[in-house]
């Protein structure tokens, strides 16, 4: 009898699935020794590289991931350092300066050498360590769990790591949007992937670069605007920062408008989607106590405003200012519980909605400063929580604000002087100058930076610290944090709008008679590379050189102020 042909061997689907150290050898290095079958398929693979923050192993992994194809096969090779080293420091500030990895492969008597780079990944490496250190700061891991999360991750195969997410969203995306339809299913997408576990697996894991999400979000915000379809609350913030309108009352009338203009065209939405639309503009109406555009009115029936609206106060603006539209909203139903503020704010399952109504609403001088004198009772991510609220007051916050640079709190006087600097409120400036001598802390690296915000405005207030009588050793420390302060309003984006630019106004000083101040100042124009590298840490830029509590609270305020879309939303 014939005998069976003989079997194909199957072809594998992964030219390897490896996990090995991440190091600094002049670059950003990976050193693997693979089965020599695999080196020439290694060699000949189209790669790619990302800086990668991998959860759900129990110890944080950071690293750079390497993905290989080759003729229909994937590979992935993971390079990962511990995040609690100083070595990981080192590697994440190369890689967010620029994002580059080599990778050195063996195999019997054979070594080849790959490099892999790209111009973009950058932040998302300083986003990968920053998230992860966060992770390790909120846990207690021993030196064995980082081994024992590597274990975890050797054991998965390629399929498994590369495995795409369950929702995610292409480079290059919504280049165009054409018609109302396709602008709703443009930010009902853009809703799903901003959600915070799903941007940050994008982000931290699949390598979406950071700009690349930014582009975008503007253009979906930018199409959807266009057609008059109100973005989700947690774009309003975004909207203004962006420049897409002036404010939240200019938000609602141009999506007012553009809604009018579009209704019944061809593409346009059915009515019952239309309807939805429009209640969706007077929902931020409602939220942000904005008069109702005649164009709302008429869609939907409503009376016309009694009368016009008092301009809100003029605010100073200087490049580089997130702004927003003003929170004095009125709840069109009262608050779901009748129970006094104060009990409350005094109600752990209660303070952070109860606090977060008052915010949103047109509160009264007398519940503004409840919410702001019960600040110390809230645990620090509630607290970051309130920020955004608390900076979109403006000036009704600025009074309850200056009291809590005395708090005996320290993360309630940082928020307070982070908040105080965004402000730009006259007023401010000359308490944070006089804080700024006196802070116990190293939140004075905070404070100093908050009046660099006020731009050349401030520098009269702390030419005046430095002219106060003083005892040597007071005298000293004045001078230290003063040109800290000189230092941080050079380096600002602007000078508050002056004709001299901070630099020239503070090498101006540097000739001063008095010598306080051209000490000051000397030693301001002698350290302004390293409080530009400070300031881009905070902002979160590039990595923290050095993690501490006080830094980390800034860098999450920064973050809860000007990344809505990561905020804690106190109604979900």
């Amino acid at each position: 009898a014939d005998s069976p042909p003989p079997a194909v061997p199957e072809r594998p689907d992964s030219i390897g699935a490896h996990v090995a150290d991440l190091t600094l050898d002049g670059a950003v290095t990976i050193v693997l020794e693979v089965p020599i079958g695999e080196l020439a398929q290694w060699e000949s693979a189209r790669l790619s590289a990302r800086p990668i923050h991998l959860q759900g192993r129990g110890y944080p992994l950071v690293g750079v991931r390497i993905s290989g194809s080759y003729m229909g096969q994937v590979g992935c090779i993971d390079g990962v350092v511990d995040v609690g080293s100083t070595l990981a420091t080192d590697v994440f500030r190369r890689l967010s300066e620029h994002f580059a990895v080599t990778l050195v492969l063996t195999g019997g008597s054979r070594r080849i050498t790959r490099t892999i780079e790209s111009d973009d990944l950058g932040p998302n490496a300083a986003l990968c360590i920053e998230s992860a250190r966060g992770i390790l700061a909120r846990g207690e891991y021993p030196p064995e769990e980082f081994e024992r999360a590597r274990r975890a991750l050797r054991a998965e195969p390629a399929s498994i790591r590369l495995a795409p997410p369950e929702v995610t969203i292409a480079s290059g995306a919504y280049q165009h949007i054409i018609g109302a339809r396709e602008a709703v299913t443009a930010l009902e997408h853009l809703e799903r992937v901003s959600q915070k576990d799903t941007l940050a697996r994008l982000l931290e894991v699949d390598g979406l670069p950071m700009a690349e999400y930014d582009a975008i979000r503007r253009r979906v915000l930018e199409g959807s605007l266009s057609h008059g379809l109100c973005a989700p609350r947690r774009f309003w913030r975004r909207l203004v920062a962006s420049g897409l309108a002036r404010d939240l009352e200019d938000y609602a009338h141009r999506l007012a408008t553009n809604r009018a203009e579009h209704e019944g065209e061809e593409g346009d939405l059915d009515p019952e989607a239309a309807q939805e639309a429009w209640m969706a503009i007077h929902d931020l109406c409602r939220r942000k106590d904005i008069p109702p555009p005649p164009e709302l009115c008429q869609a939907l029936g409503l009376p016309e405003p009694a009368e016009p609206r008092a301009a809100p106060p003029q605010r100073r603006v200087v490049s580089g200012e997130i702004r927003s539209g003003e929170i004095n909203s009125e709840p069109a139903t009262p608050p779901p519980s009748s129970d006094p503020l104060d009990r409350r704010l005094r109600d752990p399952a209660q303070r952070l909605r109860a606090a977060t109504e008052v915010l949103q609403g047109r509160a009264s001088a007398e519940d503004l400063g409840q919410v702001i004198g019960a600040l110390e009772e809230f645990p620090t991510g509630e607290l970051l929580a309130l920020l955004p609220d608390l900076n979109d007051l403006g000036l009704r916050a600025v009074p309850g604000l200056i009291a809590k640079l005395q708090s005996d709190r320290r993360e309630v006087r940082q928020a307070a002087a982070i908040l105080l600097g965004m402000s730009r409120e006259p007023g401010a400036m000359q308490r944070l100058a006089e804080h700024l001598v006196c802070e116990p802390t190293t939140v004075w690296l905070d404070i100093a930076r908050a009046l660099g915000w006020f731009g050349t405005a401030a520098i009269r207030s702390l030419c005046q610290l430095l002219r106060q009588d003083m005892v040597a050793a007071q005298e000293q420390l004045s001078i230290d944090r003063v040109a800290r302060a000189l230092a941080e309003i050079a380096v600002a984006q602007d000078s508050g709008g002056d004709t001299q630019t901070g630099r020239d106004a503070v090498r101006a000083l540097a000739d001063a008679a008095d010598p306080r101040v051209s000490t000051a100042a000397r030693r301001a124009l002698a350290s302004l590379a390293e409080v530009t590298a400070s300031g881009a840490q905070i902002r979160g830029e590039i990595p923290l050189s050095e993690v501490t509590e006080i830094r980390a609270f800034a860098r999450s305020a920064y973050e809860a102020i000007m990344v809505p879309e990561l905020e804690v939303e106190a109604e979900a």
